[in-house]
């Protein structure tokens, strides 16, 4: 008897080779899942990194940022103690230069009063009108100026009754640009005062004042030229050389 199983209780049997529809489905679904899911994992792992970078770099800004303003502070700093040493130094500068003319004062006001002491006490000289002492030394400026101080001191020996009037002038010579030239103390007075031309004494007499020597100046030479009045009197001149006179170690030249 022949028993045909798929026609009576209409049950089919698959090939072997054919796989179940189902079986195709759960694994398709395993699949997509499973690529959703590594895609999910990998787009979350992106994101978390890119959140770690975005909070590093906030916090290196930050860092910069008060980096900065500790810069600006040190500068801000920086700025008001170089004024304040700019201010100093000009202080300072002030001050020695009113140092150094209070110094040149004391020396010349002593010099005066050995002077005037040799002077009064002086009886080895003969009649008449003398030159006792001339220098030139060089004067603090603040402007920078080649400015120097004169003094000419002038005496009548042998108790001299007469008043003695005249004329003095300083001649300064040296070169100018290649050129030899020559300035009176008048044409190089300074600040813009005149110089005094004149003298009058009956004992002695001190003649002073500053000049101003021109930038292209260099003087080698000064002659000191004393013109009386009265012409009985000789007119009496001194030639010296300018770096001696300066250094106050004068050498006399009739």
């Amino acid at each position: 008897m022949k028993l045909d199983i798929n026609k009576d209780i209409n049950l089919q049997l698959h090939a072997p080779g054919d796989k179940p529809k189902c079986l195709i489905m759960l694994t398709s679904i395993v699949l997509i899942a499973g690529l959703v899911i590594f895609l999910a994992y990998r787009n979350g792992y992106w994101l978390f990194n890119h959140d770690i970078e975005n909070s590093q770099l906030n916090t290196r800004n930050a860092k910069l940022g008060q980096l900065h303003q500790g810069f600006d502070q040190l500068k801000k700093e920086l700025i008001a103690l170089s004024q304040e040493n700019a201010v100093q130094q000009a202080t300072n500068k002030a001050l020695n230069r009113k140092l150094l003319m209070i110094e040149d004062e004391l020396t010349a006001t002593r010099k005066k009063q050995l002077l005037y002491a040799d002077i009064l006490s002086s009886d080895d000289l003969n009649k008449g009108l003398h030159i006792r002492h001339f220098d030139m030394r060089k004067k603090a400026s603040s402007q920078g100026q080649r400015r120097y101080h004169y003094t000419v001191i002038l005496s009548q020996a042998k108790g001299g009754k007469k008043i003695i009037k005249g004329q003095y002038v300083i001649r300064i010579t040296g070169t100018e640009k290649g050129k030899t030239l020559s300035y009176t103390h008048r044409d190089l007075a300074a600040d813009g005062i005149e110089a005094e031309r004149k003298f009058s004494l009956k004992y002695y007499q001190s003649l002073e004042g500053d000049i101003v020597l021109p930038d292209d100046f260099k003087p080698n030479k000064v002659t000191l030229w004393i013109i009386p009045k009265n012409r009985q009197l000789k007119t009496q001149r001194k030639a010296y050389q300018w770096e001696p006179l300066v250094s106050q170690e004068s050498s006399d030249q009739l």
